[in-house]
């Protein structure tokens, strides 16, 4: 998922905490939260600047069926492999709050979702 994510990422690590979600997002230095980057942001876009962002690290969870089959997957179509690894990637920035581009997220949901429903 790191070659996939690429610099998206500061790094993908195997999750010791997650129990039931695929992956989370979580900043590599544990010094501010995902709440206190959106305060800061915001305070940012008000005063007319650029929110700043940093990398943050995607943890997965690798006894996770969805981050099983990713693996499968990956072995038999790279391509598409790729396109669910952003879609976890975006689902997880979604849970933390952070902003994704919502027109590129939607259109790749729905390509997933047409293979899944059997298109091609």
């Amino acid at each position: 998922m790191k070659k996939t994510l690429g610099d998206k990422v500061a790094d993908v690590v195997e999750s010791k905490r997650l129990a039931h979600a695929p992956a989370m997002i979580v900043n590599p230095d544990s010094y501010m939260t995902s709440s206190m980057e959106r305060i800061m942001a915001a305070s940012r876009r008000e005063k007319g600047q650029e929110p700043a962002s940093s990398k943050k690290n995607l943890e997965i969870n690798t006894g996770s069926p969805l981050i099983k089959q990713l693996a499968e997957l990956q072995k038999s179509d790279e391509s598409f492999a790729a396109e669910v690894a952003a879609q976890i990637y975006d689902n997880a920035m979604i849970q933390a709050g952070l902003v994704v581009d919502p027109l590129a997220m939607v259109e790749r949901n729905y390509k997933i979702l047409n293979r899944a429903a059997g298109g091609a």
